[in-house]
């Protein structure tokens, strides 16, 4: 095994971690622009 060669494990992980730090950024970018997503959750009705 030659462990000099580049299989593509370095690019694909260098391109991972730039999308997981890209989406913070959008998803702090949009916060502070005013996007809020508001969810409804309906009470849960207890039957006896």
């Amino acid at each position: 095994m030659n462990n000099h060669r580049d299989d593509g494990t370095f690019i694909s992980g260098f391109f991972m971690c730039s999308l997981v730090l890209l989406s913070g950024y959008c998803g702090y970018w949009l916060r502070d622009n005013g996007f809020k997503l508001n969810i409804q959750m309906p009470k849960v009705e207890q039957r006896r």
